[in-house]
């Protein structure tokens, strides 16, 4: 194993990058003289490339849970595994991308998801989701921290909990600091810090262990009834138990993306309609899949053929590091702490911003309304106000999620998945529930959320021995609050 130091060397160079890039932006910005006005410091002035927008959307949807949890379902469900969550996941944002598209359309107003739910349903309903929004934000923020955590403990022997805990705190102090202007430019950094030590783990692991060689691992896994991972079903290709997690991780992907407000900002901030549709398919789609792939390969499927155990509750360490240790160089192990930090920590970043872009607009519209006839210059003092307002909250968010990601040492990330893919599901039937009536509902749909969610909760724990689980669970979740906002609008009267 890797010295702890070279760890706390890697969060240091990732530390002094973001300083970098905090001070290119700063200079840039008063060489233009751009006012630091929401527009500005949120939105970028509205003028984002599809070459800059693409690799962020890329960042934001490659999840700590993309690497260690695809190996997951690949060394679960085999090839099945394999297919089943790449797709499930492309799909679910392929899916997500159409939904904003229409949103925008009959909302070309409104940027994010809960002021479009109160010119739907109601006011009420709008603050609700505007909680689900940040709660969104902090179930990922705390599960990129523990997919760092995971990794560092594994390949450096650092605490846990210190990495957890840093990876949240530095990333939220660039994001707070710096705003959207360098949120952007380091994704495109990061882009190609992922791509790079993604292709050189490719290479070395490969090189190693052939694909002859993990198909062997296979074999003995699925013949070996003595082999620690005995799984008879392990190279069947259409498995049922692969069809049910594809399902699930459609619903699972689509609501996570539908309710996160950092999407309707990266949508809104595109130059114009076609960067926003060309970039979130490359980006979220195109380029996701063969990443999800890859990681299920590398890490799931080696794992198997050097037949690590991955049956108990800190397999997320194994699969993101006890191979590189065992078998690789001090140098592999060092790239795969850099791929898992970037992986990690633009996503915490970016999901930080959607939660300060939402705190200064929507929230902060709610705790001061706007006066409408204020003169034009108390705007700029309104913006100032609004942007120190973001800041402070999306503190207090990020120490929350800090101190709770330290919590979740002995806690898969297909776990914190699994959990909360089935809680946000109520709430993305909601939302499409709400293109396919059109009668009026006012708070509703609230209580469909509650009670699809507790439904699902309910089904989870009762088939919690049953392969059918997370599948049935999600699906409750999900249809439920669908049928009885459907049923309601059969008796309402007033049409939206």
């Amino acid at each position: 194993m890797v010295s702890n130091m070279t760890g706390f060397l890697i969060i240091m160079a990732f530390a002094l990058l973001e300083a970098v890039i905090i001070i290119i932006c700063r200079r840039r910005s008063a060489r233009s003289r751009s006012s630091a006005s929401v527009d500005q410091f949120i939105y970028a002035g509205y003028r984002v490339p599809a070459t800059v927008l693409t690799p962020g959307v890329f960042n934001c949807w490659l999840w700590t849970t993309t690497i260690i949890g695809a190996a997951e379902a690949g060394t679960s469900y085999g090839i099945s595994g394999l297919w089943s969550y790449a797709l499930g996941a492309g799909i679910a944002f392929l899916l997500m991308t159409i939904t904003l598209l229409f949103l925008r359309k009959y909302y070309p107003v409104s940027v994010f998801l809960p002021d479009m739910i109160r010119n739907r349903f109601s006011r009420k309903t709008a603050s609700f989701f505007a909680a689900l929004s940040v709660l969104i934000t902090v179930y990922i923020v705390i599960e990129m921290a523990a997919g760092i955590g995971f990794a560092f403990s594994s390949l450096f022997g650092i605490s846990y909990k210190q990495i957890a805990f840093l990876s949240v705190i530095v990333s939220a102090c660039f994001i707070i600091i710096a705003g959207i202007h360098a949120n952007l430019l380091n994704d495109v950094v990061q882009f190609f810090v992922i791509l790079v030590s993604l292709i050189i783990l490719v290479l070395c692991i490969t090189q190693k262990f052939s694909f002859a060689d993990l198909y062997q691992g296979m074999l003995l896994v699925k013949n070996d009834p003595h082999n620690i991972n005995y799984n008879p079903d392990i190279l069947t290709i259409a498995l049922p138990a692969g069809g049910r997690y594809f399902v699930s991780a459609l619903i699972a992907g689509f609501s996570q993306t539908v309710l996160d407000p950092v999407y309707y900002l990266k949508s809104r901030i595109a130059r114009d309609q076609k960067t926003f549709i060309r970039s979130f398919i490359l980006g979220g789609v195109v380029m996701f899949i063969p990443c999800a792939v890859i990681s299920t390969i590398l890490f799931g499927y080696t794992a198997l053929y050097l037949n690590l155990d991955i049956s108990h509750a800190n397999s997320s360490m194994v699969l993101s590091g006890e191979m590189l240790t065992r078998y690789f160089s001090p140098f592999l192990q060092s790239v795969m702490g850099v791929f898992m930090m970037a992986v990690g920590t633009t996503t915490i970043i970016s999901s930080l911003m959607g939660c300060m872009a939402l705190a200064s607009t929507e929230i902060y519209d709610e705790v001061v309304p706007m006066n409408p006839d204020a003169e034009p210059s108390a705007y700029a003092v309104r913006d100032q106000k609004a942007i120190t307002f973001a800041r402070v909250f999306t503190s207090l968010i990020s120490l929350i999620c800090a101190m709770t990601a330290i919590s979740l040492e002995n806690v898969s990330l297909l776990q914190i998945d699994t959990f909360c893919g089935i809680l946000f599901a109520a709430a993305a039937s909601t939302v499409f529930m709400s293109m396919l009536s059109n009668k009026e509902l006012h708070h509703l749909p609230i209580l469909a959320i509650i009670a699809g969610s507790a439904l699902g909760l309910i089904v989870w724990i009762k088939t919690s021995t049953s392969d059918t689980a997370w599948t049935l669970a999600t699906l409750a979740s999900f249809l439920f609050p669908m049928l009885m906002l459907g049923t309601a609008g059969l008796f309402a009267r007033k049409k939206y």
